[in-house]
């Protein structure tokens, strides 16, 4: 295998690694790294890591990598490559009864052929790693596929599907606290917003979704946030605000340096721009979209921006050209499986063929448009569909069909409208699931907080009887060292050492009524000091506070190691590490420190 000159260094690396699991490991991680910047490179990577555990007869490594192989291609949107080599990958895991890896190689495929357009592919794989997870309670992979199979639906206008996928995908991130798919799905459910015609709340739950990304840290989520607003503000008409959202968008992109998911926006950012009347410029971006989709073998979004292609080629009175860039975007379609997208491209042949006066054609395009949406029960689409045929019965005056078609445009939206109803009612159940869930993890969170007070009051209690012991102990081995002394010394000098011991005796029990007190001081050592503690430094451990703990109540390294069951020394060192990780001046003692934290 040839190395690349970029990635050769990587590779020299690799001979200080003894041992061939550490080999591949350290082989993988380095193809994570590249994955989705580099895929090509990612792949010497981890086929290298797989030639390892082959030659080493290791077999689940060896499929693992094989894998990872296949991601790599996907990455790189050689998609036929990679659905070869994820078949190769499941047929191992089949033979080896490794049922999980079955159902991720599964996924794998689906999330392939959901990019080559082949939906119902898709769906079939992605339902046969649902039954694994449901059989297994995986509900990690059960989150992860049911978002997938939520945004498969959306794209086929299937809304109800997808929603009943989203809300159980939601009730689950909530349930495992999983703040980016919690994020995803909100933008999700905005989408459904917009496509139901409430582009209000639609805007509200992506702003939501918005917030969430910001604090997540997510920049991919942030960039496609931001592009979805602009869709839904130039549905409504604000052109200006979606031009904005859009360009704010492209702007965060490009810092991820990610060319397919940069051209997902320029695509709609060119709709907006012709919107405005910036056709020249649309052309450009929409051209260069284009481009990046051909070169990666997105089929569905290449004849997307083909068909804008069109619309913009019309716009600029070139209805040869927007003929022609629709005629290719129809033999494209045969590439896929998305009736959403054939129905828009006849309908755009039927609007062609009416500006040409061809009234007979544009007729045919409608009919064939409205027997896909039909069939495919996409209600809202048939509707339209058979408004546009009753009014091309009309201009020819065929009054007879116009009003057939008029009267299946209302039985269509009254479907329709019932369907909307349904979809409404299931997002507002999704919103008061996910505020019931969230008061279930407060209140679950205020039981944990609960109950780790009572843990440290507890533990506190245990470190008094500790030190307790401790005292007794160091008390009985004096007093036996006092009293050999007393028996072995001349009669004469006997009673003024039984004072003295008496006297010890008498000291080391006010100690212990001392000692009585500490557990409530224990206690009292928590709240805002070690908020502001473990605020200014989150790196802080838990062993780490322990020690502060025993520190702010002023214990010598000698109780603080009998307590912590280490040697004199080594609390030495615990207290010199906890004062350089919290800065602390070389003339200011741990203690002083402490106390002003308070």
């Amino acid at each position: 295998m040839q190395i690349p000159e970029e990635i050769q260094g990587k590779f020299r690396e690799l001979k200080s690694y003894r041992g061939s699991s550490s080999r591949i490991n350290y082989l993988l991680d380095r193809c994570r790294e590249l994955q989705y910047v580099e895929p090509h490179l990612a792949f010497y990577f981890s086929d290298a890591a797989r030639r390892i555990a082959r030659d080493s007869k290791l077999p689940d490594q060896e499929t693992f990598c094989l894998r990872m192989n296949g991601i790599c291609k996907f990455a790189a949107h050689e998609y036929t490559e990679a659905i070869q080599i994820f078949h190769k990958a499941l047929s191992r895991y089949v033979r080896a009864k490794d049922w999980l890896g079955e159902a991720k190689a599964h996924q794998n495929i689906g999330a392939a052929y959901r990019a080559m357009g082949q939906v119902d592919k898709a769906e079939i794989e992605y339902r046969l790693t649902e039954a694994y997870a449901r059989d297994e309670g995986d509900k990690e992979l059960l989150m992860t596929v049911l978002n997938n199979l939520g945004t498969l639906f959306t794209t086929l206008n299937r809304s109800k599907e997808a929603l009943e996928a989203y809300s159980e995908c939601l009730s689950i991130a909530e349930r495992l606290d999983n703040a980016v798919i919690r994020a995803r799905i909100t933008e999700n459910i905005a989408e459904i917003y917009a496509f139901l015609g409430d582009e209000e709340t639609g805007i509200s739950w992506s702003q939501r979704s918005l917030a969430l990304h910001r604090l997540n840290g997510d920049t991919m989520g942030i960039a496609l946030t931001l592009s979805n607003l602009g869709r839904i503000y130039r549905s409504r008409g604000d052109i200006d605000d979606a031009l904005e959202m859009l360009t704010e968008s492209l702007n965060v992109m490009s810092r991820l340096k990610d060319d397919h998911s940069s051209a997902r926006i320029m695509s709609d950012l060119g709709l907006a721009l012709l919107e405005k009347g910036h056709v020249k410029q649309a052309h450009t971006i929409v051209n260069k979209a284009v481009s990046i989709f051909r070169k990666s073998n997105d089929v569905e979004r290449e004849i997307r921006c083909i068909v804008s292609l069109a619309d913009i080629s019309r716009k600029m009175g070139n209805q040869q050209q927007s003929l022609k860039h629709l005629l290719y975007a129809k033999e494209q379609t045969k590439k896929i499986q998305n009736p959403v997208l054939l129905v828009d491209v006849e309908q755009k042949l039927a609007d062609a063929a009416n500006d040409s006066n061809q009234r007979a054609k544009a007729i045919e395009h409608l009919q064939t448009a409205v027997q896909l949406a039909s069939t495919n029960l996409l209600h809202d689409l048939t509707a339209q569909l058979h408004r546009h045929l009753s009014d091309a019965y009309s201009r020819i005056g065929d009054w007879e069909n116009a009003l057939v078609h008029e009267r299946m445009a209302s039985e269509a939206q009254r479907t329709f409208d019932a369907e909307i109803r349904a979809n409404h009612a299931k997002v507002l159940q999704i919103q008061l699931d996910l505020e019931r869930l969230s008061r279930e993890r407060e209140r679950t969170e205020r039981k944990n907080e609960s109950l780790q007070q009572s843990l440290e009051q507890k533990e506190g209690a245990m470190n008094v009887n500790i030190i307790a012991l401790t005292e007794k102990n160091e008390l009985l081995a004096e007093l036996m060292n006092e009293i050999n002394a007393i028996l072995s010394a001349p009669s004469r000098n006997r009673t003024q050492l039984l004072i003295t011991t008496l006297s010890r005796m008498e000291l080391r029990l006010r100690r212990g009524n001392e000692l009585s007190n500490l557990s409530n001081q224990l206690v009292e050592v928590r709240d805002s000091q070690l908020k502001n503690l473990t605020q200014k430094f989150p790196t802080i451990t838990a062993n780490e506070i322990k020690l502060v703990k025993l520190l702010r109540l002023n214990l010598h390294s000698k109780q603080i190691s009998e307590l912590l069951n280490i040697g004199v020394h080594s609390a030495e060192i615990y207290r010199y590490r906890l004062r350089k990780k919290l800065n602390i001046p070389p003339k200011m003692s741990i203690v002083t420190y402490l106390q002003l934290l308070d």
